[in-house]
């Protein structure tokens, strides 16, 4: 019973924090909690079908990192500097600080109280989970700051996700990151990240979903991509994926193009600091398209009602298993 009680009195604590289950994301706090997180908050609010998961807000990077004084020096220091070889040192020492930081003891029980109920709550016999950046700068109307940061897959062990989450917060400092904030004059000092821990779908397929086709401009139709297993090869680069346009009128399948679909993601386990691992696609699935008629109409369904909700075209990830849907991001797309 006295164990009971201090696993309550720590998962008090964790609200306090702000620490938070993702459907416990105030609408008014996307500043505090990026705007990754606060669209999955809105997603499920909408009834969309989001995996479990919660939110460690900007203010704990804020306690832990941006109130280490090395870190602080070092950031004046690259935001001062102009000498790309430097910055290329810079950014590197100061990751390698923040990899290296000791996440205080409150903080570090309040993480792991919010894990172990996520964990508990799961469905699946041996849960994994993934760790990704919500940048309190992230995709904005005018640009996007979402694939310069780190996301880990596949997760399972304590240490392994506060690891995960010191690994998020030291990849906002690399120097791409630092360079893309100043091409968009974003104050590197005003950088701070948030991040997810949400659980991972063991997914048959993965894919992206663009509300508009983005290689033709047309806006009367969704872009889908979609390839096997989980959606890290897709959203690498690392495999050709099928393609499929749908007309938004009546969801008809304008045109389909199967992919080369050679490699897939799947889990791994830890043993070797890798959470996944890329395998060979069994041919019998490059010969063939990943998608239904039925599952490409009941994913631009989704992709419709979101960009509806918005008011605004959408980049969406979505994975499926067993004819399930569940969408993991959804973020305005800057660049039509």
């Amino acid at each position: 019973m006295k164990e009971l009680q201090n696993t309550m009195g720590n998962l008090d604590r964790v609200r306090e924090s702000g620490i938070v289950p993702i459907s416990g994301i105030p609408q008014s706090e996307s500043e505090r909690y990026g705007g990754k997180a606060a669209n999955l908050a809105r997603l499920q609010r909408m009834g969309i079908n989001v995996p479990e998961g919660f939110s460690v807000p900007s203010s704990v990077f804020t306690d832990v990192v941006i109130s280490n004084l090395e870190a602080q020096n070092l950031i004046r220091t690259i935001s001062d500097s102009n000498d790309i070889d430097a910055i290329l040192t810079y950014t590197a020492n100061l990751r390698r600080i923040i990899e290296n930081i000791e996440i205080p003891e409150g903080a570090r029980s309040e993480i792991l109280g919010a894990y172990r109920k996520l964990r508990e709550k799961s469905n699946l016999e041996e849960p994994k989970f993934a760790i990704r950046s919500s940048a309190t700068v992230e995709d904005r109307d005018d640009f996007s700051f979402a694939g310069q940061a780190r996301s880990f897959l596949c997760v399972s062990k304590e240490e392994d996700i506060l690891e995960c989450i010191k690994g998020v917060w030291a990849s906002a400092f690399t120097p791409e990151a630092v360079f893309y904030l100043r091409d968009n004059n974003v104050s590197l000092s005003k950088a701070r990240m948030a991040t997810v821990v949400q659980e991972v779908i063991p997914a048959e397929v993965s894919g992206v979903m663009f509300t508009v086709n983005v290689i033709s401009k047309n806006t009367e139709q969704l872009l889908l991509n979609a390839t096997w297993g989980l959606g890290e090869t897709l959203v690498s680069g690392k495999v050709v994926p099928d393609t499929y346009v749908v007309g938004k009128k009546n969801l008809n399948l304008v045109e389909q193009r199967m992919g080369s679909k050679k490699r897939m993601c799947i889990p791994e386990g830890s043993e070797n600091g890798e959470y996944t691992k890329i395998v060979e696609t069994p041919q019998s699935k490059r010969d063939r398209y990943s998608l239904s008629h039925r599952e490409i109409k009941n994913i631009s369904q989704i992709g419709l009602q979101i960009e509806r909700y918005f008011e605004s075209a959408q980049d969406i990830e979505w994975c499926l298993i067993d004819g399930d849907i569940a969408i993991v991001q959804s973020r305005p797309i800057t660049t039509i």
